[in-house]
């Protein structure tokens, strides 16, 4: 028994010996090198002036309109509003929206808000189908394809990221809500019949400039183009993440598999004023412990995609921004618990 004991013992000591030596000699991934650097544009951590409590409650930032700032609720009906320093009561800055009751009944959770000056649209994007808030009983149903992104552009037409079927993959199209008519790009997206797994991100639309960018999730690469769908430029972050990890198993079935682990490159961003600002979620071989801590924005001028340098954002790097949304020199993130306002150095 006392030799059976032993022998156990002796076991269960070289398994933490292997263990101990193999966690010694991994490498840190804090001190592998990712191929880049960012310029800092401060010596630390931009503070909040401001921040509002979400409440569970709040989806999106919407809009700035006759100095307030709209934002979407988990009620389609209800719209919450601040002042632009982030002042509100959540029980008095509220605006009430009429809502179709066959459509608010048929989307259930799956929507969103968009709002443009003085008009507000209700996106069911499973449908599909998009509602003028304006209206209580008519929403106009879109052709069969849900759509994963969509902005509402001055002009008061729409831009969508939308499911092709006959490709199985997503294009932009053009929704043009005088007629109501879809009309598809020609060659922006890159097509590989995956449901727009690979080529996922964010849809940009910069109210200043009237251009849109749109920025891949999974690898460097972003393009600039106008309403009309004709490419403006191309250009990449300054990470070294330029292929998508995805590929596509062929055989009887179509399995889609990872080369690696998914690799979120860029997170959430927004355009403004000729700026992109990107939620970066790769470490540059001279960021330091503040990288853990806080989140960083990496900016590029959009007229020549070069980049403008970097900020650290002074909320916890695990707070998981959902939305940027910059004004004048505000940037705004909004977070699960809360909205964080920003003034920009610059």
């Amino acid at each position: 028994m006392k030799k059976a004991i032993l022998y156990l013992l002796l076991l269960l000591t070289a398994a933490f010996l292997i263990v101990a030596v193999l966690v010694y000699t991994a490498p840190d991934p804090d001190k592998q090198a990712a191929g880049f650097k960012r310029e800092y544009l401060l010596p630390g951590a931009l503070p909040a002036f401001a921040a509002i409590p979400t409440f569970g409650n709040i989806r999106d930032i919407l809009a700035i309109h006759h100095d307030h700032l709209f934002f979407s609720t988990n009620d389609p009906s209800i719209l919450l509003f601040s002042d632009t320093l982030l002042r509100m009561s959540p029980h008095k800055n509220r605006k009430n929206i009429n809502i179709s009751p066959g459509l608010r009944d048929s989307m259930r959770n799956d929507f969103f808000t968009l709002m443009e000056d003085d008009q507000i649209y209700i996106c069911a994007y499973n449908i599909p189908a998009i509602a003028p808030a304006d209206s209580s009983s008519h929403y106009k149903r879109l052709p069969y394809g849900g759509f994963s992104q969509a902005v509402l552009m001055r002009d008061g037409n729409f831009m969508l990221r939308k499911l092709e079927p006959g490709i199985k993959d997503q294009l932009f199209m053009h929704l043009d809500t005088s007629t109501w008519s879809l009309t598809g790009e020609k060659g922006l997206s890159e097509i590989y019949h995956d449901g727009g797994m690979r080529t996922d991100g964010s849809l940009n639309y910069d109210i200043t400039t009237g251009l849109l960018t749109y920025v891949h999730y999974y690898s460097n690469g972003f393009f600039t183009f106008d309403n009309s769908m004709q490419l403006r430029s191309k250009g990449h972050t300054i990470d070294t993440f330029s292929h998508y990890r995805f590929r596509l198993a062929e055989g009887n079935k179509k399995v889609f598999t990872g080369e690696g682990p998914d690799q979120l490159v860029n997170a959430h961003s927004c355009a403004y004023n000729g700026i992109l600002y990107v939620n970066s979620k790769i470490r540059a071989d001279n960021d330091d412990y503040r990288f853990r801590r806080h989140n960083v924005i990496d900016m590029y001028s959009l007229a020549d995609n070069s980049y403008k340098g970097s900020l650290y954002l002074d909320i916890p790097a695990n707070a998981g921004i959902g939305q940027l949304f910059v004004y004048g020199n505000i940037l705004l993130a909004k977070c699960e618990d809360s909205v964080y306002g920003f003034r920009l150095p610059f």
